[in-house]
């Protein structure tokens, strides 16, 4: 049982990982917290509520707080969400916003004349 359970945890560090970079350690940090914070509630659709609200929760408060601040630190700029006339570059969707892969190098943003 143990094996099963780490081997689905793999799997989503992994997969969440994948698709939004910070979302297998964000993942990583919410596995004891969950188990801290929820321990007593009994009713199942509650438990898996409030597991779904902690987790999106902790995305985005690390999301928001701190990613910024390590791409800064790494020389990685965020793209404009909307691409103008002024400023061409911009994220190909709307999603990759929400999963971080919005930043690029400095460089590339000072080629294109803006910013």
């Amino acid at each position: 049982m143990i094996f099963l359970q780490t081997i689905k945890t793999l799997f989503i560090v992994v997969l969440l990982t994948v698709l939004t970079q910070t979302g297998g350690l964000i993942y990583l940090i919410y596995k004891p917290l969950s188990v801290y914070f929820l321990r007593n509630y009994r009713v199942k659709w509650k438990w898996i509520l409030l597991k779904c609200f902690l987790f999106l929760f902790l995305y985005f408060v690390i999301n928001i707080l701190m990613i910024p601040r390590l791409a800064e630190r790494s020389g990685r700029v965020p793209l404009p969400i909307f691409s103008t006339q002024k400023t061409p570059l911009g994220p190909a969707k709307w999603y990759t916003v929400l999963m971080n892969r919005h930043y690029v190098i400095q460089i590339v943003v000072y080629n294109y004349g803006y910013l």
